[in-house]
């Protein structure tokens, strides 16, 4: 070991003169059991017009191998036929010892051996020379070529090393986004359940607004009916000349009580039936006409004019008919009930990309400002005799079809109320 660091010592090359040196300077390992061959390589190197060369030397194999693990040099200049080792087997050593990042390795052999040569190079010689024909150019150029190809191999395992580094940074950074991209499908899995459980809270408050709604609104015609059910058998058990006057009337009051329960079971119907309704791709603006057309005679005895716009190819919607014909002639039916000195209703139809809009305007007297966040609560009503389920109904309807429903009104000027509906999967705009 003491040996090495001598030659170690031998070869520093001041800072000072390696920052005045304009070619390239390289350290050179000779091994060979020879002085006079080692002697013969340096005077080679030496006369490089290229680069500058420094040198160690070794006589033995350990010797070299020893000096390669203190201090890599640039290149080694190796005979083949050393007293300790033989070529092949060096260079096994040196690729045990330092691998990928070994030293090139030009081996000088003494005979020229094609089988030789190419077990060498599979060992891991850069190149291999034939003492016979040395020379100065060919040990030159090959002392160039194998320390240029060495540093173009550790820049390429460099540069793969980075890329391998990159992309374990990248493998983590993915895995972190993953992991995030977790967290965050469950925050909102979470958040949707949540969501789901408020409107299932929401939903069976309404439901128990609407039983004790039911309860109320059937019980005030049930006692109506049963009064006058009561005085009918009073009329009938004192028999005079009023009687079939006030048997007129108590049959009259009935069957209009009777009516109403008839008109409450049919819209608390409507609320059941909605969850289960079945829709069909159908063209929104000929059913909306169709149903219109049915209205004109009630229209006419209010002395209101139903007008339609725009509903011609207005395009396709998956409906159940006769559940939004209900929400449809529930709102028209408003607007009739809103203009008792008569008026305008118009259904309009508007489509987009992907919804179809169906607004029905009237000429109104409009509804207070305080009053319209409530207007599609269940039970609320403004109307005498109102049952509050109407706009509820027509909310819940439109729901069901995957839409929306709004109402915007201005006192004194009129209202209007705009459906809007999902087209049908596949359906384009005409």
């Amino acid at each position: 070991m003491a040996g090495v660091q001598a030659i170690l010592a031998a070869a520093q090359v001041p800072t000072v003169m390696r920052r005045c040196m304009t070619k390239p300077s390289w350290t050179i390992l000779l091994v060979d059991a020879t002085l006079a061959e080692r002697a013969l390589y340096r005077r080679y190197l030496k006369h490089d017009p290229v680069a500058e060369y420094y040198f160690w030397e070794a006589g033995l194999g350990a010797q070299a191998l020893a000096l390669c693990q203190a201090r890599q040099p640039d290149c080694v200049v190796l005979d083949y036929g050393l007293p300790d080792l033989d070529g092949l087997m060096w260079l096994t050593r040196l690729q045990a010892q330092a691998g990928a990042l070994a030293s090139p390795v030009i081996l000088l052999l003494d005979v020229g051996s094609e089988a030789l040569a190419v077990e060498a190079m599979q060992q891991g010689a850069q190149d291999y020379l034939v003492k016979a024909h040395l020379s100065q150019e060919l040990l030159c150029r090959a002392v160039r070529h194998a320390i240029e190809q060495a540093t173009l191999r550790r820049t390429l395992e460099a540069h793969r090393q980075q890329v391998q580094e990159r992309e374990a940074q990248l493998r983590q950074i993915e895995a972190a986004l993953h992991h995030e991209r977790a967290e965050r499908q469950r925050a909102e899995e979470a958040g949707r359940r949540l969501e789901q459980a408020a409107q299932q809270a929401a939903h069976f408050a309404s439901l128990g607004r609407l039983a004790a709604g039911v309860s109320h609104e059937i019980r005030n015609p049930l006692a109506s009916i049963f009064l006058h059910v009561d005085l009918l058998e009073e009329e009938l058990g004192q028999p005079s000349s009023d009687n079939p006057a006030g048997i007129a009337q108590c049959l009259t009051e009935i069957k209009t009580q009777l009516v109403r329960l008839e008109e409450l079971v049919q819209e608390y119907l409507s609320l059941v039936r909605v969850a289960s309704i079945q829709r069909t791709p159908q063209d929104l603006g000929a059913a909306v006409q169709t149903w219109v057309d049915e209205m004109q005679e009630r229209a006419a005895a209010h002395r209101v004019t139903v007008r339609c716009e725009g509903l011609t190819d207005l395009g396709q919607v998956a409906f159940h008919p006769s559940t939004l014909r209900r929400a449809v002639l529930n709102l028209v039916q408003n607007a009739l009930d809103a203009m008792p000195q008569g008026g305008t209703v118009t259904l309009a139809g508007q489509a987009t990309a992907t919804h179809i809009h169906l607004h029905v305007q009237d000429t109104g007297l409009g509804i207070p400002a305080e009053q319209l966040g409530q207007i599609f609560e269940p039970l609320y009503t403004t109307k005498p005799g109102g049952t509050g389920l109407g706009l509820y109904i027509v909310q819940e309807i439109v729901a069901a079809h995957e839409g929306q429903v709004t109402g915007q009104s201005t006192e004194g000027e009129g209202t209007t109320f705009t459906i809007m509906l999902p087209r049908a999967p596949g359906g384009t705009m005409p």
